[in-house]
């Protein structure tokens, strides 16, 4: 950690607003960007960064600059833990099905089976613990390494490993009894 950084975060911790402001304006774009990546939507991301930098103000006196973890990877934690928060608050998936494109021609039946395939996805990925889900989202649907997967979640790679596969079992049971008829 640089010195001035710690100067700042100790004047932060005493009450400093200006140091806040200064830590807000350094760490923003970062939060945001990370937001931005979980989320995929820039909405959540703006409304969810204002929360990580709530939570910030809230709890900076629990920091301590001398500990294991940087500034960086603690204020990074508090914002995957927003983003966790969210996930359990909002656990319903809207669809636009005015916005849906229907197909047409020799592939309407395939694409709608893909489509509901999808859909039973998506409320089956909802239906998994946060932690699992969201390992589960970027290992593959953004196609992200453990290591890239553990740092964001704040954890090794072997448990980011261990989440994916336990979601990725528990995926598997469930929609293999949607697809025998079982729901």
């Amino acid at each position: 950690m640089e010195v001035n950084e710690r100067k700042l975060l100790r004047a932060a911790q005493g009450g400093d607003k200006e140091a806040f402001q200064q830590l807000i304006l350094a760490y923003y774009p970062y939060v945001k960007k990370f937001l931005l990546k979980l989320s995929g939507s820039e909405q959540d991301a703006e409304d969810l960064t204002q929360e990580t930098f709530l939570k910030l103000i809230r709890s900076i006196r629990q920091y301590e600059p001398n500990g294991q973890a940087a500034f960086a990877t603690w204020l990074m934690t508090i914002a995957k833990h927003c983003y966790l928060d969210f996930l359990r608050r909002n656990r319903q998936i809207t669809v636009d099905f005015d916005a849906q494109e229907l197909p047409s021609g020799d592939f309407f039946e395939s694409e709608i089976e893909r489509r509901e395939d999808a859909e039973a996805l998506r409320r089956a990925i909802e239906t998994l613990p946060p932690e699992q889900a969201l390992a589960v989202r970027l290992r593959h649907f953004e196609q992200q390494s453990l290591e890239e997967i553990a740092a964001q979640m704040g954890c090794e790679p072997k448990t980011a490993k261990s989440r994916i596969h336990l979601g990725v079992v528990k995926l598997r049971k469930t929609l293999g009894g949607i697809k025998n008829g079982e729901s």
